[in-house]
């Protein structure tokens, strides 16, 4: 199968790297010199012959590359690296192509092994966190250079961390409800956002506390479950899930998520992917969120 990448940063390499182990033939889109075996350099040239296109692109660009897929008459399937827009735009846009969204989190085996036991159990609450030092993203690259800081540029922890607001989503259906406070801090960021702290409603689960920040300088994202039977305890940085029964680590390497993602979409066995108008949802949360802060 043939495969078009679309932005060759640390993701966009990633999701590269991870199609030519699965023995596809890949190309990357990308105006800037890289070192990759096959570059192209415009759209018409990369999706001749493409049965699947990945947007890893900065995410304020991601509307401009799926509108230049559908102009260009494309209709096979794509991927678009999380979060799929900047801001939420109009829910209605409808494409000649199936559009699925890269929140590649669904796959740590932790998230998936909680998920089939809340299917269930009554959850009563859960508490997540992420934390992570901004300066620890592109360690090679001055903070303020790093597209996180600048919020015109997608940047900021609602959407950089929005793996947890999916996940939320995922785990415990729709978000009904949602109140926030945070915001820029500290001198970290140019403009964006570096701290949230959120609680929410979700369908399934009537109180989440949600942290979500920049500052972390020993990395962490957890969750912690409360069903009326157990207590589920999720380490992702650890790779570790407890319960009152013990703990169990997996031997999980980070790009066991993306293959996991790549090999359901091209299967055909999509359940479990986040779906277009799941990632508006994200989408839809966040601005929601960014209300409740100004407040």
């Amino acid at each position: 199968m043939k495969a078009l990448v679309i932005g060759y940063g640390s993701i966009g390499a990633r999701h590269a790297e991870v199609l030519e182990a699965m023995g596809h033939e890949v190309q990357v889109l990308s105006s800037r010199e890289i070192s990759f075996p096959s570059v192209v350099k415009t759209l018409e040239d990369g999706i001749s012959g493409t049965d699947y296109v990945v947007i890893a692109s900065e995410t304020h660009r991601h509307q401009n590359d799926l509108d230049m897929l559908q102009n260009a008459g494309y209709k096979k399937i794509v991927l678009v690296e999380k979060p799929l827009f900047s801001k939420l735009l109009d829910s209605r846009k409808v494409f000649d192509f199936k559009v699925y969204v890269g929140y590649n989190l669904r796959f740590h085996p932790a998230i998936q092994k909680l998920k089939k036991l809340v299917s269930d159990e009554k959850v009563l609450s859960a508490h997540c966190y992420v934390g992570q030092h901004l300066s620890n993203w592109r360690r090679e690259r001055a903070v303020e250079s790093v597209y996180s800081a600048w919020k015109s540029r997608g940047g900021g922890v609602l959407l950089d961390l929005s793996h947890e607001i999916d996940l939320l989503q995922y785990l415990f259906g729709e978000i009904l409800s949602v109140k926030a406070m945070g915001g820029r801090v500290s001198d970290l960021t140019v403009d964006s956002a570096d701290i949230f702290g959120v609680l929410v409603k979700s369908k399934n689960c009537s109180v989440t506390t949600l942290q979500m920040n920049y500052f972390d300088k020993v990395s962490q994202r957890q969750l912690i479950v409360n069903t009326v039977k157990e207590t589920y305890i999720l380490d992702l940085v650890k790779n570790s899930f407890t319960s009152s029964s013990g703990v169990e680590f997996f031997d999980s390497v980070r790009n066991a998520t993306y293959f996991e993602e790549h090999q359901r979409i091209l299967h055909g066995l999509a359940k479990d992917i986040c779906t277009f108008q799941e990632g508006l949802s994200v989408l839809d949360t966040i601005e929601k969120l960014e209300t409740s802060a100004n407040e």
